[in-house]
């Protein structure tokens, strides 16, 4: 399998930038050249090779030439993704850098892959009541101590996954996983969705653990899973990866250190995992089987009929699943002996896509059962609610209650504790065999229509009602409004934090029925929730989805939504590169949105000419069109980029203007927008009553307001009002609700400003050394994130902490870095402070005529902003010459 390559590039050509099924193509072309122009047939023949290695039954290993050499032909309008995985794999690529060539294969079907879905359940479910056997390998698992990983196969309905279930019960009162439990299924064999990828299960390991996922979705590989070990290293956890594919999926989450339990289930032997012990699981024996019978049935049956009871345990193979499927049907139908359900299952064809257990209990199903299980196998996701289940189904909520009833007394569902129903994977794979056969695409459509339409509701009604005013989301059309889901209706906010993944997994699974409206109105309807309670990952999945659309307002619309994922994220490039395809689309039907957007992205990197000029030009389009709430919102905007530019009288004009006209119009996100911005702006004027009376007209309307993206901020302006006033320790304490408030919301901007502020405040109240840590994560996080203007701010800090502890060679230094910045990017009130703190790295080196020098150049700048500072500036430059400090180098810390 591996190829020699080219020596002038040891690595493989990346697929990374294909836009299209023509870019991926040229991009396999460059691979194959890459590793040495191998035939089209030496290809076809090492995928052979690779199959047998995985065990794949022999008549599917074979594939040709000609096949091959089609996925190098341009033009094509789909390429099998298994396929290109097994050529580029071929081709020398490493399995761990495979999956870039599967998340390539999803952009360019303009689309997201189905692997990339995960869901990391942050608790384990419940084991069965009924399991037999066993014993052995429980006390076995059971005994091994923290800091193992391991594993347990075996063929599908082993039992692999119940008895996983069993240890963890058993482990969980044995220890105590400080680290928390998490549950992930991989998907390993669903007969619907696509394994899941490794490394999007690891992005959504780092986030169920605290990391933002922001920041997780800028890291390399590499370094996500440097920043997985590290967490594992010194926590006692739980981990379940079940149902995994190979050895391949589950490597990168698998930490070498650690102080917990990770246990990994599979069909298949992991036999490059050495270090990994297996526990292989067999058939039940004979009494095993039997006791698993008396458990599930009605045991006297069991007792007066051995014969036939031993015949059922032989025709179910010892298989767990099946002898608990027909134990289920015996307790469902009393008037059946053993010696009809012997015969029941003798007389079942032994298909290989069709178990005997599954087929006898299918059959025994009236037709609307059948039809039941048939279309709960069209949605993929681990579970789904009982009422998405209703609509799905097509029935009236009693009618579906007692179908998924029959079901679960059939043990073909499941019931779990929220009352949603989840199928075995093995019953998932017989119920999807028996749908293609039995229930034709038309049917199938309208089932998944009536589901993806039934989240669409939900989620329209839910935000109407957590966001009256807001006009980005379309509103529920009329028609649709007596059908509204009773969950959404009861708890409109819980509704759409429970509901909005699975509708993100039914948009999926949509689009591969062609089913694109109503996902690209879902996109539209959970956009701004996606984006500010900081479901990034879920919002970028289903916008790109919304991308591919055949109608160009709707395509245009998902681009801009995108574009406020990736802007949220700190990806800066990639969120205009977005609004660049929104415009080519078609215009914006919200004039000035998208100049609005644009701005702000050129707000966050310094460049405010440029964000001015685009915000003048929202509210010239909104002006145009009458659209007096985009007019008040532009306007807003160009307040907050004067203040930054401190042009404050311009600035504070135009918040009045706004909040009068917000207020008047309704707009209570553009009236607590406002009243934020000219807090920002009166603390920095050292007017600090009207800002505290700004800050509490926020948090007054954030009260009323589902979302909580403005209250770490303004927690933070609070902190620096405190700070002003010499309040520290009270201060700290809002910077802090900041800081973890912020970390929750993936809010990158707020974080930065979050750690500065803690800086600050631990610097004015004397604890140095803990301020020092602040700046220094409060610099690392602004250079990641590209945000200039909270650099120079911690840059500064740090600066000005550092020369009080002598060390002002480097203080002098950091203070250089900030005025630098400041220069580049105008931040005028940086440069003052870069000045102030040049100024007394003057003073401590005895030269007196230097630090006034720079003093009074930060006087000029703080007259020009009217800053409250300019005064203790002016008492710097006419005290009296102050003796030089005793000077250290910053080498005798640490």
């Amino acid at each position: 399998m591996r190829a020699l390559g080219h020596p002038d590039t040891p690595r493989p050509p990346s697929p990374v930038g294909a836009e299209s099924l023509d870019d991926l193509v040229n991009m396999l072309r460059e691979l194959r050249e890459w590793a040495g122009a191998p035939s089209y047939a030496l290809i076809a023949q090492r995928i052979k090779q690779h199959r047998e290695q995985r065990g794949m039954h022999p008549g599917r290993r074979q594939v040709s030439r000609a096949t091959v050499y089609d996925c190098f032909r341009l033009g094509r309008a789909r390429i099998d993704v298994e396929l290109l995985t097994e050529i580029v794999q071929a081709l020398g690529v490493p399995p761990t850098e495979a999956v870039a060539w599967r998340q390539a294969h999803a952009t360019a079907m303009g689309s997201a892959s189905t692997a990339s879905v995960v869901e990391i359940h942050q608790s384990i479910p419940p084991p069965s009541t009924v399991f037999a056997g066993r014993q052995a390998e429980l006390d076995g698992l059971s005994a091994r101590p923290l800091g193992s990983t391991l594993a347990v196969v075996g063929m599908a309905g082993i039992g692999k996954t119940e008895l996983t279930l069993q240890l963890t019960a058993r482990l969980t009162r044995q220890h105590s996983y400080t680290g928390g439990s998490y549950f992930v299924d991989l998907r390993g064999y669903d007969a619907s969705r696509q394994p899941a990828d490794p490394y999007a299960v690891l992005r959504g390991l780092l986030t169920a653990v605290g990391q933002p996922a922001g920041k997780v979705n800028r890291l390399s590989v590499d370094q996500q899973l440097s920043e997985w070990s590290a967490w594992a290293r010194d926590r006692s956890f739980l981990l379940i990866l079940d149902n995994a594919t190979d050895e391949n999926q589950v490597r990168p989450l698998l930490p070498r250190r650690h102080r917990g339990h990770v246990i990994v289930t599979s069909r298949r032997r992991l036999a490059d995992l050495a270090h990994v012990p297996q526990t292989e699981l067999q058939p039940l024996a004979l009494d095993d089987a039997l006791e698993l019978l008396t458990q599930a049935a009605v045991a006297a049956r069991v007792t007066d009929d051995p014969t036939s009871a031993a015949r059922l345990a032989e025709l179910c193979a010892g298989h767990p699943l099946d002898l608990t499927i027909v134990a289920a049907h015996l307790g469902q139908h009393p008037a059946w002996s053993l010696e009809d359900q012997v015969r029941r299952l003798e007389s079942t064809p032994r298909g290989e896509s069709i178990r005997p257990a599954l087929a006898v209990s299918y059959r025994a199903l009236n037709p609307d059962e059948q039809r039941a299980l048939r279309l709960l196998s069209l949605y993929p996701g681990p579970s789904i609610s009982a009422e998405a289940a209703t609509s799905l189904l097509d029935r009236d909520p009693e009618e579906a209650a007692k179908l998924l009833a029959t079901l679960d007394a059939e043990h073909l569902v499941r019931h779990d504790e929220r009352g949603g129903v989840r199928l075995h994977d093995l019953v998932r794979e017989y119920a999807t065999w028996v749908t293609r056969h039995e229930e034709s695409f038309t049917e199938q459509r309208a089932a998944v229509r009536r589901l993806i339409e039934y989240y669409v509701r939900g989620c329209a009604y839910a935000f109407q009602q957590v966001t009256p005013a807001e006009d980005h989301a379309p509103r529920l059309p009329a028609d649709h409004a007596h059908r509204v889901p009773t969950e959404a209706v009861s708890d409109p906010r819980a509704w759409l934090d429970a509901g909005h993944q699975p509708a993100v997994v039914a948009a999926t699974v949509a689009m591969e029925y062609g089913l694109s409206a109503p996902v690209a109105e879902l996109s539209a309807v959970l956009a701004l929730y996606l984006a500010e309670d900081g479901h990034l990952a879920q919002g970028e999945i289903l916008h790109r989805l919304a991308t591919t659309v055949e109608d160009p307002q709707h395509r245009a619309r998902a681009h801009r939504d995108l574009s406020l994922v990736h802007q949220t994220q700190g990806r800066h490039s990639d969120a205009i590169r977005q609004l660049e395809l929104a415009t080519a689309a078609g215009p914006d039907p919200l004039p000035g949105r998208t100049h609005n957007i644009i701005g702000g992205i050129y707000n966050e990197l310094g460049r405010l000419d440029d964000a001015v000029r685009h915000f003048v030009l929202a509210e010239d389009e909104a002006r145009a069109a009458n659209d007096d709430v985009r007019v008040a919102r532009s306007k807003n905007n160009q307040a907050n980029a004067y203040r930054h530019l401190w042009r404050l009288e311009e600035a504070e004009k135009l918040f009045a203007e706004v909040v009068e006209a917000s207020a008047r119009l309704g707009d209570t996100l553009n009236l607590q927008a406002a009243y934020y911005n000219r807090a920002v702006m009166f603390e920095a004027m050292g007017r600090c009553d009207e800002a505290l009376h700004d800050v509490d007209a926020v948090v007054a309307i954030a009260g009323q307001h589902p979302f909580r993206g403005i209250l770490p901020a303004s927690h933070n302006i609070r902190g620096l009002i405190y700070q002003r006033l010499g309040r520290y320790d009270e201060a700290h304490s809002h910077h802090q609700r900041a800081l973890e408030t912020a970390v929750d919301l993936d809010d990158a901007s707020t974080v930065g400003e979050s750690l500065t502020g803690l800086g600050r405040a631990l610097a004015g109240a004397g604890r140095l050394d803990e301020s020092i840590t602040y700046f220094e994560r409060a610099i690392a996080h602004a250079r990641e994130f590209d945000a200039p203007y909270n650099e120079g701010n911690a840059l500064n800090g740090l600066g000005s902490v550092l020369r009080r502890q002598g060390l002002v060679d480097d203080a002098k230094a950091l203070h250089t870095q900030a005025r630098e910045l400041g220069e580049r990017f105008g931040d005028v009130e940086e440069i003052a402070r870069s000045h102030v703190g040049l100024g007394h790295c003057a003073s401590a080196y005895g030269d007196r005529r230097r630090a006034v020098h720079h003093w009074e150049l930060a006087l000029a700048r703080y007259g020009e902003m009217k800053a409250p500072e300019a005064e203790a500036v002016r008492r710097l430059i006419a005290q009296p010459r102050p003796a030089p400090i005793g000077l250290r180098t910053r080498h005798t810390r640490r």
